[in-house]
């Protein structure tokens, strides 16, 4: 590190991506997915729910990633509903935020428009899952067995990190949780499936829990459309 601009460079970004992939510290490579278990590999039905934003470095307008949110079954109906019936508000936002943190059918895509390196991305993961512990989301045994363990479960990155176009995809059925990991050439990375709540609400908490760097912009691409 050379000098303050360094230093303060460096510590922003990782903040930033602090909230980037908390999800895919909830897998391990224990358990692969079995073909066609659970599907994430597009968006839901026409009627789902979909929320997009871009995420920027705040400090330095610099892009990290993109992500699109699509979320079905009871949570999609109940959402449009109250779209329907109230006005926005910090209420509506809220409740919004609760149904689809809970959603037990959604799928996500992440896609990565910067390189970042393994130390970069465990960092913040471990930073943004604090956030969804704080929030009484998971419980502390399973928030410290993925804080340890997230250097082993994303030992293919050490050298090549993350690209430029990378992927990250992920499909919730009830509390099953499937995690891909998709390179920038299409080559598959990491293919698990996960089962339990604690999986499933550390994904979509990190993107809907408050203060995450995702809820505002993600709320807002939902009352804009």
């Amino acid at each position: 590190m050379i000098g303050n601009f360094f230093m303060m460079h460096t510590f922003c970004y990782r903040r930033i991506l602090g909230t980037l992939t908390v999800l895919v510290a909830v897998s391990a490579p224990a358990a692969l997915a079995q073909e066609g278990a659970v599907s994430n590999d597009g968006p839901l039905a026409r009627d789902s729910v979909h929320m997009r934003m871009l995420l920027e470095k705040t400090i330095f307008a610099v892009d990290v990633l993109t992500l699109d949110v699509w979320l079905g079954g009871d949570a999609s109906g109940r959402i449009e509903t109250l779209l329907d019936e109230h006005e926005r508000s910090s209420w509506l936002e809220d409740t919004i935020a609760t149904i689809a943190r809970d959603a037990r059918h959604a799928r996500v895509e992440l896609q990565f428009v910067r390189d970042v390196s393994l130390g970069q991305f465990v960092d913040g993961i471990r930073e943004d899952l604090k956030k969804v512990y704080e929030a009484d989301l998971i419980p502390q045994a399973k928030y410290e067995e993925i804080s340890s363990n997230l250097p082993v479960w994303f030992s293919f990155l050490d050298e090549r990190g993350i690209k430029d176009g990378d992927r990250i995809l992920y499909g919730i059925e009830g509390d099953t949780l499937r995690t891909r990991y998709m390179s920038v050439s299409g080559r598959e990375l990491l293919d698990q499936t996960d089962v339990g709540p604690a999986h499933r609400l550390a994904v979509m908490g990190s993107y809907f829990v408050r203060d995450s760097s995702f809820r505002e912009k993600l709320l807002k691409s939902l009352f804009e459309e």
